[in-house]
């Protein structure tokens, strides 16, 4: 009751005209192969890499980078015949060298090594450049700890671009839209991001 006016409970529904946008379900899918007009594009603006380390064998990245004189490590769980010239087992135990680009497992328990061993493979001179292409996941630890760090925006960049004070992390650039990975048929259910850890 309300200043004596007793209230009935009302059913009510909402009847909305508008379509509802397709929103990718979550995927259980932890390996996404990157799409060949990005990483052409990546190669273009880094000049190249030496190392991809986190590759399948027989994906695009992992050929065009040992057509020219490098390396890829393909995770031991994915090999099953001997490796080729240029071609060694587990990215995560070798060292990194060169300019190298870097798609890793997206799994929760995947990713941070990776991300970690990229910045220590940096930190300590093995690699010159580290370039990521990564689920832009900003509320995660990982993604706090050694990607947005020490970050702020700069007004004299593009939008989407971020400076830091980090001595490591040199470049954000998040992709616009969900990007299509190769082989798959629809989008990713992910926003993406390039990462950039250089000294």
């Amino acid at each position: 009751m309300l200043g004596g006016m007793r209230l009935r409970k009302r059913k009510m529904e909402i009847k909305v005209d508008v379509p509802i946008p397709y929103m990718p379900t979550k995927s259980k899918k932890t390996t996404w192969e990157t799409p060949r007009d990005l990483f052409d594009s990546l190669w273009e603006e880094f000049g190249g890499f030496d190392l991809d380390p986190a590759c399948e064998y027989g994906q695009y990245t992992a050929d065009r980078i040992r057509k020219t004189g490098g390396q890829n490590y393909v995770e031991t769980k994915h090999w099953e015949r001997e490796c080729p010239e240029g071609c060694y087992l587990d990215g995560l135990a070798q060292p990194w060298h060169g300019k190298v680009f870097l798609n890793p497992p997206y799994g929760r328990g995947e990713i941070e090594p990776w991300i970690e061993k990229a910045v220590r493979e940096v930190s300590e001179g093995r690699a010159e450049k580290v370039v990521a292409l990564l689920p832009a996941r900003t509320g995660t630890k990982w993604f706090q700890r050694y990607v947005l760090e020490g970050a702020w925006k700069d007004d004299n960049y593009p939008d989407g671009y971020v400076n830091f004070c980090n001595p490591f992390t040199s470049l954000v650039r998040f992709l616009p839209g969900r990007l299509t990975f190769e082989g798959a048929k629809d989008c990713a259910p992910f926003p993406s991001v390039i990462v950039v850890w250089s000294k």
